[in-house]
């Protein structure tokens, strides 16, 4: 999936502040090509296969007496989509074999065909109807017709596995490609462009994104949100930090100035894998945890309704913001405040190499949709839109 340099490419899509002797290292570009879709599925296992995956996170429909247990369920996510991709995601079909939702369609569930209502496809080439990419339609229920309740909801008050993430549902298209399931051809050095001035040294993160729905019913009680993940790993280490960087988010909780991140987040689902999520600002503007920067954005901001067209967003990291986040990653698994994480601690969780930005590599990224929804059983809430370009750049200004 990676692509050969293209100087009118990098004139042309990308937009950098203006810095004198500035390198740029354009190391991942997507435009709706995929390898091979190593798994599909709802609850899907933690496999680090390389290559394309499409995840249903949530809970069914207990009528549908699906034995879920306390691990991970690798459920059938198949083909059986009847909807109107256009209007759900605002992208066009592609193979068929290449559009997922979750059934009921497994030895753990008692009654059969039973469909989510959540759905993703890929689309590998543009035609009259737009442009190839990714479209993701996520839906909390009830049904959007027909009445009744649908078979893939949130998690409910008792959460997954690991009794976290109560009320969620979500749906991810993720691509991963680790340092040692992937050829080093194809391993992507965040910070790999050279030099030691900690400010200098950046990665950018470019996507171009469609949001065509947006709804909820109880704002006040609801989240629904649009976003990008990147999960940052040192194989030397074997550790690793995510950031989730929300494009769009309306409902509770999205009351946020654009200074703000939201939380940081220890998923006990995950080995408690720190996420670092927070929302984007306008060009130039930082986002910050307790006043601590983490990113700066030169593109657009996060929205918080749904808009025509394609939006760019291009968010900026520097080894330094970065550094911060291990930090504050570290105070999360500690306990103690920001000022009191020390060398040793953030050792202790991210190895003696953490300051060496050569060992950081990007082992997957996705596009995904994540629903807040406490009042599943009366209230809808869902979110659609598509992914059609996402491109990562090294930079040292």
């Amino acid at each position: 999936m990676r692509k050969a340099l293209l100087p009118l490419f990098v004139s042309s899509f990308l937009t950098f502040p203006v810095h004198a002797q500035t390198s740029r290292n354009l190391q991942l570009d997507y435009t709706g090509e995929i390898d091979r879709i190593v798994e599909a599925a709802w609850n899907p296992s933690l496999n680090l296969g390389k290559g394309w995956r499409v995840s249903f996170w949530g809970g069914t429909d207990s009528a549908a007496e699906c034995d879920m247990g306390n691990s991970f369920v690798n459920g059938p996510a198949e083909n059986l989509i009847f909807w109107d991709l256009i209007s759900d995601t605002g992208l066009s079909g592609g193979y068929l074999n290449e559009h997922f939702t979750p059934t009921s369609n497994t030895s753990i569930c008692e009654n059969k065909n039973w469909l989510g209502f959540s759905h993703a496809h890929f689309k590998r080439y543009a035609d009259k109807y737009g442009s190839a990419g990714i479209g993701v339609y996520t839906h909390s229920r009830p049904k959007p017709v027909g009445g009744g309740l649908a078979f893939f909801q949130p998690y409910d008050q008792y959460g997954d596995h690991a009794r976290s993430n109560q009320y969620i549902q979500g749906t991810f298209v993720s691509h991963q490609c680790y340092k040692n399931n992937c050829p080093s051809s194809e391993v992507f050095y965040h910070f790999g462009a050279g030099g030691n001035n900690f400010d200098k040294l950046r990665v950018a993160f470019i996507s171009e994104q469609g949001l065509v729905k947006f709804h909820l019913e109880n704002p006040s009680r609801q989240q629904v949100r649009q976003q990008i993940t990147v999960n940052f790993h040192n194989a030397k280490d074997n550790t690793q930090i995510a950031y989730s960087m929300i494009n769009a988010i309306n409902g509770v909780y999205s009351n946020l100035d654009t200074s703000g991140a939201t939380h940081i987040n220890a998923d006990p689902s995950q080995n408690r894998l720190v996420y670092v999520a927070g929302v984007i600002g306008g060009t130039g503007i930082s986002t910050a945890y307790n006043g601590i920067s983490l990113w700066t954005s030169w593109g657009e901001s996060t929205a918080k309704s749904t808009w025509n067209g394609q939006k760019k967003f291009q968010v900026e990291i520097s080894f330094n913001q970065f550094l911060n986040a291990l930090k504050i990653a570290t105070s999360k698994k500690t306990g103690k405040t920001i000022n009191q994480v020390t060398e040793t601690d953030i050792v202790k969780f991210y190895g003696s190499n953490y300051r060496n930005p050569k060992e950081w590599t990007i082992s997957s990224f996705s596009f995904s949709h994540e629903i807040y929804n406490p009042d599943f059983m009366r209230s809808q809430s869902f979110v659609g839109g598509n992914l059609t370009r996402f491109t990562q750049v090294s930079i040292n200004h």
